[in-house]
């Protein structure tokens, strides 16, 4: 890290004049250092041709995947006519040039170069850069060449000097692994992530789509994988559950333990498989890099909304809408996009936003007094058993009309990204996806925020778009589960064997639905079958699934519904209404899919030549 007593006492160190000011005030009339690191090794896409090494790294606010070395080759069966990377690191001090040779498909052999000073404001710590062709290309070489300058910032030869650890030193500029522009036709693709978004808030966010809104299928039962943000968005970009990705989330930020399982296949690296340029921005440090989520992403940026700060909040939806309109505004003219936006407005503690709505009409008291009131969620069997609601309705009303705002606000922000994908003839084409992460709990059993596997959490509000002229319809049950391969089939994929979902291109059969609660508390997983639901809550071997000792010693609690009656409003248990047969069916069921053999292991990916884990899951309905 920084030692900035080093600073203070080594200056006699630094060669640069007459040093006679306080080195403080130096600093500040220095052009602020980036600070830039390493976050997580990735495998490297396909057509770059191997030994090119690749890595996250982190400067800033923003997140890239960069060749470790200054030369990076690729080679291809899919001509491309158009390359394009970002030189990170650019603002460092160093000159630098890009030359590219590259050969086109009869052998014919094309330079291109581009220099600082082309590529764009001097001031700009990350230039993109930008080949494009006559004749279509099908290999190619990227080498980055440097110089340092004699104008370098004081700031950054200072931070240079007295950081030990070169993770965090002032990196010298780095070429972006290049993405290549595919040009056959695949729809643009847009996923849209809601943060607690609850299935009945759907017709908040459509009440302002305008002419959208007759665009967008509503499912009637969604369903969300995991019960909160990271195992549920771990479950939306790898189409597997909590306990078989393995992320199911890190108490505190930057602990990297548990990421997504790296050998899963994942949206953006599917994706850049298939030519696609992927963008992310994110709210929430839940959801970064370090944790899986950066593998296959060309831009990933993070606007990190904070609790303590969301009344005076300086960024929100609106902020991340417009970083989206850049990206599409630099893009244009590439219809192979993908653009994932996490959206956390509608979370806790359900400010509206300032920029809508006058500060003033929020009573920040009510929130507090919310807050104040919620029962204690850290033991799931005692706050479900307990009978006791301490919860002022008229402070519940409240919270819920400024989260109704808040989603409310959200709408009419998605419009300005629908509006822009129309003005560059992407909207059409486009298949869209907004989901809710999960849902939110408004006391409807006594439970608040998302806590629980119960149909207010896990069944979140799912629009979707599919792309002009498509021969399907997206079917009435849909899961987390289905987005990955829904996606891979809209590019001309075949999703992983491994994957449980289905792609909402075909038709979906009686197949058994199952969300999982991993916490440290208790372990909870809830099986739904023909109208009949069951939640089975066992001892925790958190951050894993429970031993098949503890399965062998049956369920702690359990609990059953039939949804209809749910539907209808009537959230009691109706174990004594639903017959012996039928619980102990959902209870084996349950059990099987806790012990089933995990997808993937310390040795690696199992489920390719593992035809075990296969039968598992048609015993469970999949296939």
């Amino acid at each position: 890290m920084i030692d900035r007593e080093r600073i203070k006492t080594g200056i006699q160190h630094v060669r640069h004049g007459n040093l006679s000011e306080p080195i403080d005030f130096l600093l500040q009339k220095s052009k602020a250092p980036q600070i830039t690191k390493f976050v997580d090794s990735f495998e490297s896409p396909e057509y770059i041709q191997a030994p090119n090494e690749v890595a996250i790294i982190q400067s800033g606010e923003w997140y890239f995947t960069v060749s470790k070395s200054d030369e990076i080759e690729f080679s291809r069966e899919i001509p491309t006519k158009r390359i394009d990377f970002y030189v990170v690191g650019a603002g460092s001090g160093e000159e630098f040039r890009v030359v590219g040779e590259f050969v086109t498909n009869d052998g014919t052999v094309v330079r291109r170069t581009a220099t600082k000073e082309d590529s764009g404001p001097p001031e700009r710590e990350h230039l993109p850069v930008r080949f494009t062709f006559d004749e279509a290309v099908v290999e190619g070489t990227l080498t980055l060449e440097t110089e340092k300058s004699t104008q370098s910032s004081l700031g950054t030869r200072l931070l240079n000097l007295v950081t030990e650890n070169d993770q965090y030193k002032q990196q010298k500029p780095r070429l972006q692994a290049p993405r290549l522009r595919d040009e056959s036709e695949k729809p643009p693709i847009v996923l849209l992530s809601v943060d607690a978004l609850r299935w009945d808030a759907a017709e908040k966010l459509t009440s302002v789509f305008k002419s959208y809104s007759g665009d967008f299928y509503r499912p009637k039962e969604p369903r969300t994988q995991g019960r909160w943000t990271a195992p549920s968005h771990g479950s939306m970009f790898t189409g597997v559950h909590p306990g078989d990705h393995r992320y199911v989330g890190a108490r505190e930020p930057g602990d990297p333990s548990h990421p997504i399982h790296p050998e899963l296949e994942s949206i953006p690296k599917l994706l850049s498989r298939r030519g696609y340029k992927s963008s992310a921005i994110v709210s929430h440090t839940r959801i970064l890099p370090e944790f899986g989520f950066g593998r296959g992403f060309d831009r990933f940026k993070l606007h990190k909304m904070a609790h303590d700060r969301w009344n005076t909040r300086e960024t929100d939806t609106r902020a991340t809408v417009d970083q989206l309109i850049e990206w599409l505004d630099v893009d244009v003219g590439n219809p192979n996009v993908f653009y994932f936006a996490h959206l956390f407005d509608a979370h806790y503690p359900y400010y509206p936003p300032r920029s809508l709505y006058d500060g003033d009409s929020v009573d920040y008291d009510v929130v507090q007094r919310f807050t104040d009131l919620r029962p204690d969620n850290s033991d799931y069997l005692k706050l479900v058993r307990s009978l006791d609601d301490p919860m002022d309705p008229q402070v519940l009303d409240e919270i819920k009309r400024y989260y109704g705002q808040s989603v409310d606000y959200i709408g009419s922000q998605l419009v300005r990204l629908f509006d822009r994908l129309e003005t560059h003839g992407l909207y059409d084409d486009a298949l869209i996806i907004i989901t809710g992460d999960h849902g939110e709990e408004f006391g409807e059993r006594g439970v608040y925020s998302h806590t629980s596997l119960y149909d207010e959490n896990i069944r979140p509000a799912v629009l979707v778009k599919p792309p002009e002229g498509s021969d399907w319809s997206v079917p009435t049950e849909t899961d987390e589960l289905d987005i990955l391969p829904t996606i891979a089939r809209a590019v001309g994929e075949s999703p992983p064997p491994y994957c449980p979902g289905i792609p909402w291109q075909e038709d979906i059969p009686d197949r058994t639905r199952i969300t999982e609660r991993i916490d440290p508390d208790w372990y909870n997983v809830s099986v739904e079958k023909e109208g009949i639901k069951g939640i089975f809550t066992y001892s925790d071997n958190f951050p894993d699934r429970p031993t098949e000792e503890t399965i062998d010693r049956g369920p702690e609690y359990e609990e059953f519904y039939r949804l209809e009656a749910v539907r209808e409003g009537d959230t009691g248990d109706h174990a004594e209404s639903i017959d012996e047969d039928r619980k102990r069916h959902l209870r084996d069921k349950a059990a099987s899919f806790v012990t089933k053999k995990p997808i993937v292991d310390d040795s690696g990916l199992a489920a390719e030549t593992d035809q075990e884990t296969r039968e598992h899951l048609r015993q469970l309905g999949y296939f």
